[in-house]
């Protein structure tokens, strides 16, 4: 079974073996892709409005003024003088991140502490605005840790009835889980995650400011933390965001956090059991929002909102590769993923490989998007990405359609494929040809001669599968590559390129003995 939940390798190992190189491509994510990921969940946010009109001095005062500031400022809370300090002081941690160091250097938490006492909103309000901020800046471990004192407050506040604040304390909660999977662990123990999805439950008077908040600290507190996960399977958070799916307009700004909460969810890594029923509904609701989102021609960020919606969709075929044909059965998603394929930015296109990568392991959905002209368009047309990892990923793909049957063979011969290989194989041979023949095996260990590797295996078995077929189309529609590919296959299968990559070298005999040239 494939894995939703693609591990952290990369495609660039030390040795040239195709089983391995096939092996490790399997899990098909790029790096940048899961640091691009880390990045977007672990962002905090900072929280500003009106307040640079509240106090525009603020913004004519040098670090070391500010950093004066602020130590005046715990002064002042100590003496009493709360709601204007407070509002000074979440503009001064926004302005520069040293000036949250230089508050808890300055013990200024504990009169921060006694602030969440206050009976006066307008001084609660201003303090969960003020830990937002704090824990945006702060970077040093040793501060995250402290501020974990505010947790059970800040949780606390989470069960009241007062939706701005519900808001504010999940938005510095988020923040507080995004510092360390380790604080992450701490806020759950402490009731946190359970906080959190109570406030996502229907009858509570909607707000979408505050679920935005909720989504934000839940997502955090997800990543890979087994037990926060288990705990939102156990209150049945399916439930609660199926509800929000279904209520959710195209353009909220919802869409982004709650995609990435799916992602986290249903990670696919298979520890935790899943009833069937909520795989089913998950997979129909998350293919139809990513359906709605890339239709949707004048949505703003639409890549941007796709993109954890398909991953989501990854991770959940790769829990059970037969809920590819639940997505498959709504024709939309054919187009959908076509569109995206072909026009989407690259980070994109790595993701919707990798799903089709999930979806092909079962056979039916295999046969299904073999099939499809579109689709398998938009896939071999990624063969020759400039992208070495997509045409590596694209290549996979094919590969593994081809071994289905030979009539499958024979339909992705009519697809186009023929050139496409040929092409990959031409544009090799004029790298070979770079570095002369001394160089060939230094050009087998590099990144670029994948490509090449898993080129020749696949036209090896599209010519043991489909002989007359290969022949007609080399000869007659590639003439000129044809002549290159045997000149290249010749140089592959000598004796240097056997000591280099034993596997390639016996391909390259094989297919040779195909061409009649052996």
């Amino acid at each position: 079974m494939a894995t939703g939940c693609r591990r952290h390798l990369s495609h660039k190992r030390t040795g040239t073996s195709l089983n391995s190189i096939k092996q490790t491509n399997k899990f098909s994510v790029a790096d940048r892709q899961s640091e691009g990921r880390e990045s977007i969940i672990t962002r905090k946010r900072l929280k500003l409005n009106s307040l640079l009109e509240y106090n525009s001095d603020l913004l004519k005062k040098s670090k070391d003024e500010e950093n004066e500031q602020v130590r005046l400022a715990i002064k002042c809370l100590k003496k009493g003088d709360k709601l204007k300090t407070l509002t000074d002081l979440h503009r001064l941690f926004a302005s520069h991140k040293s000036n949250a160091d230089e508050f808890l250097k300055h013990e200024g938490l504990q009169p921060l502490y006694s602030c969440f006492k206050s009976y006066n909103v307008e001084i609660l309000h201003s303090s969960a605005w003020c830990v937002i901020n704090l824990t945006a800046a702060v970077t040093s471990s040793s501060y995250s840790s402290a501020l974990l004192g505010l947790a059970p407050s800040l949780i606390q506040y989470l069960k009241g009835s007062d939706v701005v604040m519900q808001e504010l304390c999940a938005w510095g909660l988020a923040n507080l889980a995004g510092d360390s999977p380790s604080n992450a662990d701490v806020l759950h123990k402490q009731g946190c995650t359970d906080a959190l999805i109570d406030l996502l439950n229907s009858n509570h008077h909607p707000n979408e400011e505050r679920t935005k908040s909720v989504l934000f600290a839940l997502i955090n507190l997800a990543r890979s933390n087994l037990s926060c996960i288990q705990c939102m399977h156990n209150k049945d958070i399916h439930g609660k965001l199926q509800v929000l799916l279904k209520n959710m307009s195209v353009d909220s700004t919802l869409n982004f956090e709650l995609g990435w909460l799916l992602c986290s969810i249903y990670p696919g890594f298979g520890h935790i059991r899943l009833e069937t029923d909520h795989l089913l509904m998950a997979t129909k609701l998350v293919s139809d929002r990513f359906n709605v989102i890339v239709e949707d021609q004048n949505l703003l960020h639409r890549d941007k909102l796709c993109f954890p919606f398909v991953r989501c969709l990854c991770n959940l075929i790769g829990l059970d590769p037969l809920l590819a044909r639940v997505m498959l059965d709504d024709p939309r998603i054919f187009k959908s993923i076509t569109e995206r394929l072909i026009s989407g930015p690259d980070s994109l296109k790595h993701e919707i490989l990798g799903l089709v990568s999930n979806c092909v392991v079962d056979v039916c959905s295999r046969v299904l998007i073999s099939f499809h002209p579109r689709v398998m368009s938009g896939i071999i047309s990624q063969c020759c990405s400039k992208d070495d990892d997509i045409a590596t990923q694209a290549l996979n793909v094919v590969q593994t359609m081809a071994r289905t049957s030979a009539h499958v063979d024979s339909h992705l011969l009519q697809s186009g494929l023929v050139s496409t290989v040929t092409q990959i194989i031409s544009n090799v041979n004029c790298r070979f040809g770079d570095v002369g023949h001394d160089g060939i095996e230094e050009l087998l260990k590099r990144d670029q001669a994948l490509q090449l590797k898993l080129a020749v295996g696949l036209l090896l078995d599209l010519s043991l599968s489909q002989a007359d077929m290969m022949r007609i189309k080399l000869e007659v529609e590639e003439p000129q590559k044809l002549s290159t590919t045997e000149t290249l296959l010749s140089r592959l299968a000598s004796s240097d390129i056997q000591q280099v990559d034993a596997d390639l070298a016996h391909q390259a005999t094989q297919l040779l003995h195909f061409f009649g040239k052996a």
